[in-house]
């Protein structure tokens, strides 16, 4: 696939998650890797550094939807307890990925867009998964921008909700 193409995909997924998730989620999972767990007494979380290009970010070519994600999913992690560390030797590292799909009902006639968010906890020290909490939803393109901001801040919450809070594993 050329770049294009690419930027393309990237783009409408972007438009799709600023769009709004409509109401509730559909689909809410949460996996922890078989063999994988946080460290012992794990505490401090960053993202990943620039250079450990493996671990980006998937879908968010845009920084202002970047820096919201980036904003909602740490204050999400901080209220459960967890300290950001952006220097210095984190306890996890963490990551989001976000994908977009078309569906249309088995008749043929409806179709609408879905957006899956994924959030990943990756063990700093063996490079390893150890967690992945995602959500499916359909898109609301009418929301305002406020309601589009809300819904996805409800959205982070959802996934994180199945992370354990700080000293709770």
């Amino acid at each position: 696939m050329s770049s294009t193409v690419h930027r393309t995909l990237f783009v409408a997924t972007i438009a799709c998650l600023l769009a709004g998730c409509s109401g509730n989620p559909k689909t809410i999972n949460s996996y922890w890797v078989p063999g994988q767990k946080l460290p012992d007494a794990a505490e401090y979380f960053a993202w990943p550094p620039p250079d450990q290009t493996e671990f980006a970010n998937f879908g968010a070519p845009d920084p202002t939807f970047d820096d919201l994600m980036r904003s909602t999913i740490e204050q999400g992690f901080e209220s459960r307890g967890y300290t950001f560390q952006p220097e210095g030797r984190p306890d996890f590292v963490i990551r989001y990925r976000i994908g977009r799909q078309v569906r249309q009902a088995e008749t043929g006639t409806d179709s609408w867009d879905e957006v899956d968010l994924a959030i990943d906890a990756i063990n700093p020290n063996t490079s390893k998964l150890i967690w992945v909490g995602s959500l499916q939803t359909r898109i609301d393109y009418s929301a305002a921008p406020d309601v589009r901001r809300k819904r996805v801040e409800t959205a982070v919450e959802k996934v994180l909700e199945k992370f354990p809070k700080y000293g709770m594993e």
